[in-house]
């Protein structure tokens, strides 16, 4: 059992009994997602990213506080994400998929091919979640999410609120990507919800709080 406070202080009880048809994404098994944001590949306006890209991520933790209990029966308070003060993590070409990082992409082929795997335009066509993609995530041979991707030709509000919403479209974006690294997939159906298709909300609903709860019972 597990119980989950939002920044309401509602208490919300989870049945450890997962629905018949539940498919699960591999979850950290810590609940904590750290990642290096590579400075490199966002040479303008390098502070404006980073803002965005933190504030989007952090706001998992900004509203949800996990506490599960161990073996013995203590509490263990889980911490969803955090960027890596050290900056620890290899930003090479090539190396993406090694350590947790968050990378910026100038070339729209370049960044779908990283994020979908596709390179030869014969293969399988893009779907148009792809082609509308702006941000994505990318898993290691293991199944687990090491990348997020931006690519850096859309236009992005950075430090600016848009479309009538609190947050700037990048870090609503970031927000969703950190969802998928924390393990949720696929996206939620119903509209209006962070981990929909189609971001319209700045950070997690009670809906999203739940989808990423199930994923650590």
């Amino acid at each position: 059992m597990v119980i989950a406070y939002t920044r309401t202080q509602v208490a919300v009880w989870v049945s450890q009994t997962d629905p018949p048809s539940a498919q699960y994404h591999p979850a950290f098994p810590d609940g904590h997602y750290q990642y290096k944001i590579c400075d490199s590949s966002f040479p303008t306006n390098t502070a404006a990213w980073r803002s965005d890209i933190n504030s989007g991520f952090e706001t998992w933790e900004d509203n949800l506080i996990w506490r599960s209990f161990d073996a013995m029966g203590n509490v263990v308070n889980i911490t969803m994400v955090s960027e890596n003060a050290s900056g620890a993590g290899n930003c090479s070409t090539g190396r993406e998929f090694d350590g947790n990082i968050v990378k910026g992409i100038a070339v729209e082929n370049t960044f779908r091919e990283k994020c979908f795997g596709r390179n030869d335009p014969m293969m399988d066509p893009w779907t148009t979640e792809e082609l509308d993609a702006k941000g994505c995530d990318r898993a290691d041979d293991s199944g687990d999410v090491r990348s997020v991707f931006f690519w850096k030709g859309h236009t992005w509000s950075l430090g600016t609120p848009s479309q009538g919403l609190s947050c700037s479209n990048l870090g609503r974006t970031a927000a969703h990507e950190a969802a998928h690294a924390l393990g949720l997939r696929p996206h939620l159906t119903s509209p209006g919800q962070l981990m929909s298709s189609t971001v319209t909300v700045c950070e997690p609903t009670t809906s999203d709080l739940m989808y990423l709860m199930r994923r650590y019972q």
